[in-house]
């Protein structure tokens, strides 16, 4: 991506950050709108940075950490805006280009060089399958937010419904996009390597994260503070899993995703 687009992507995200804390903290409700513009002007700046990288590369800009991070930065606040704005769920909101900066920060760590395609990649799949998963990773990140905002909450004896239900939302589109992520990789797996699944250790955390969000949809409790804070508990460390999934797999446990 263009740095100076990268840089005015992070600029913006910052500056909505800390409308965002000093909306949260109870200043006047227009930091909100700042919040809101400032994030969204983040958004543009990096689908303009995703769409000119994607023309001089040839392919999607979805198979290295660099590529995926600032995707995910993308995605977080497609989510956020996709979820949380149209429902007046401000709080949560607000929160959401935390995970947007975050992710672009990371980002700035890392080789933006564009590399040409292994073999493996070379498929219509790439975009499919990727993209989906980290919705997926996306849905789950606003989701942790929310599942802090939650806990937070709980813990002045404020009430946490608005932001229980903001987790929850995130929870499930992520839920969603993960299965189809999951799915797609392995009708692009029997294609690429002849076989539906090889508990590849990235396929396998894949997994693991799977099975503990749809624990989390399957048990918790229909009402009550219970419920509240079991998904303060199960959003913040079923980022845990995503994290390990998305960074941890890639340089503890190389195979064949390690080129990510």
């Amino acid at each position: 991506m263009d740095p100076a687009l990268i840089n005015a992507a992070l600029a913006l995200y910052l500056a909505a950050c800390v409308a965002g804390v000093l909306y949260l903290l109870g200043r006047p409700a227009s930091l909100y709108r700042i919040s809101l513009s400032a994030a969204t002007g983040g958004f543009a700046a990096l689908s303009l940075g995703i769409v000119l990288r994607w023309m001089h590369a040839g392919h999607a800009p979805l198979t290295t950490l660099y590529e995926t991070a600032v995707f995910l930065a993308w995605a977080s606040w497609a989510v956020a805006f996709a979820l949380l704005v149209p429902r007046r769920m401000r709080e949560p909101a607000a929160l959401a280009p935390f995970v947007c900066a975050a992710c672009l920060a990371g980002a700035s760590t890392l080789d933006p060089s564009i590399r040409p395609l292994v073999p493996a990649l070379r498929s219509n799949w790439l975009v499919v399958h990727v993209a989906a998963s980290f919705l997926g990773y996306a849905g789950f990140a606003a989701g942790a937010a929310a599942g802090i905002g939650t806990a937070l909450a709980l813990r002045r004896g404020t009430p946490a419904d608005g932001w229980e239900r903001s987790a929850t939302l995130c929870i499930r589109f992520g839920f969603l996009f993960l299965t189809y992520g999951i799915l797609t990789g392995s009708v692009w797996a029997n294609e690429a390597w002849t076989t539906w699944w090889g508990w590849d250790p990235k396929e396998t955390w894949a997994l693991l994260t799977w099975l503990f969000y749809l624990a989390f949809l399957s048990l918790r409790p229909r009402t009550g503070a219970s419920r509240a804070r079991l998904t303060a508990l199960f959003s913040v460390a079923g980022l845990l899993f995503v994290l390990f999934t998305y960074l941890g797999v890639s340089f503890l446990l190389p195979g064949l995703h390690s080129y990510l």
